[in-house]
């Protein structure tokens, strides 16, 4: 049955396995959340949230190839991997149905989530407008150069937020757009601990 499912280009080509300090690594990133939210039929919300955001970075990941080999990219593909990334970002710090400010929005709430103090959150916010700006020129201007740097922070940003969002104790309950809303409030904790 799995040769058939292979030969009509559905399925795995091979087994992956995750054994040892690859599974333990793995488990600590996250990896038994994400299997624990593949395995439900209906998500909550915010699973959906995070499930999209790991869509979006998957396909920026699969065009950047892997990390040594992105640095000799050609420009087009960094674009396109470096926008991937950034409808990532999108996804999960975006407010549903709500595109006004959205840079603002995902500099502020990205600087929360990975900020430890006040001047770590500016600096990620800094980077994060940097990474905006160029974005915005990629998509309305059309011809923007993305260096292997900045696909190399955008990629940063969001997997440390995947991985906080799937072990944080503060994200493990949640199940609401509500709920993850007020955790960006501003007297809510400035870090997921």
């Amino acid at each position: 049955m799995e040769q058939q499912l292979i030969r009509n280009g559905v399925g795995p080509f091979s087994h992956i396995g995750l054994f040892g300090k690859y599974l333990e690594e793995a488990n600590r990133c996250g990896f038994r959340k994400v299997c624990e939210l593949l395995s439900h039929n209906e998500r909550s919300e915010f699973a959906e949230r995070i499930m999209s955001a790991f869509h979006w970075s998957g396909q920026a990941a699969i065009d950047s190839m892997s990390e040594q080999d992105y640095m000799d990219q050609l420009y087009s593909e960094r674009e396109q991997s470096f926008l991937f990334y950034a409808i990532s970002l999108e996804c999960i710090f975006g407010r549903r149905g709500d595109k006004d400010n959205l840079t603002d929005r995902i500099a502020t709430r990205c600087g929360k989530l990975l900020g430890k103090l006040r001047e770590g959150q500016l600096i990620v916010e800094r980077k994060v407008r940097k990474l905006y700006d160029l974005r915005s020129r990629i998509v309305h201007e059309g011809n923007c150069h993305v260096s292997a740097s900045d696909l190399g922070e955008i990629r940063q940003l969001t997997k440390d937020s995947l991985i906080i969002l799937l072990t944080a104790w503060d994200f493990q309950q949640m199940r609401s757009e509500q709920e993850y809303e007020r955790w960006f409030e501003p007297d809510e904790p400035s870090r997921a601990g």
